[in-house]
């Protein structure tokens, strides 16, 4: 009895339909993942205080959600973790409507961080003119100094 040998396989071949009986797995599997995704991001910002919420619309700059929130009751001056303020990550990030809003609800202009710096030097700091301009406008002290005595005019240079 004669042994015969296989036919040659393309490799490739072999591989292309493995990928393709799988093709439909991989797409449930990627769906759902997606779908576990959004879950556990809207499942934090459910868990997230409503001051967390407040800080984090303020940085992106989405004033609805800032509005909203302090109609809620969510405290204007609530600080973080590190003393900032709501107003302080909108003066950071350059969100001047959200500044606006902050302000015309009450947010104070002296608040300090835990590095003794206010909403002013926050926007100094990083370069936000219009936000500088609002805050002065507004009232902010030019002339207050943060823990290493620098004013928000030092910190922008």
């Amino acid at each position: 009895m004669k042994f015969k040998a296989p036919a040659p396989v393309n490799p490739s071949g072999v591989a292309r339909g493995i990928l393709q009986r799988m093709k439909p797995a991989l797409s449930v599997k990627r769906a759902l993942t997606t779908v576990a995704l959004i879950i556990i991001v809207n499942a934090c910002t459910l868990l997230a205080s409503p001051q967390e919420n407040l800080f984090n619309a303020a940085k992106r700059g989405d004033a609805a959600t800032v509005r909203a929130l302090l109609a809620k009751g969510v405290d204007v001056n609530a600080t973080a973790s590190n003393g900032a303020t709501a107003l302080m990550w909108a003066s950071q990030n350059g969100q001047l409507e959200v500044v606006r809003v902050l302000v015309a609800e009450g947010a104070s202009l002296s608040a300090k961080g835990s590095n003794g710096m206010p909403a002013l030097m926050w926007a100094s700091q990083n370069g936000h003119l219009e936000v500088v301009q609002e805050l002065l406008a507004k009232g902010a002290d030019a002339n207050a100094t943060d823990n290493d005595h620098w004013t928000a005019l030092m910190n922008s240079s």
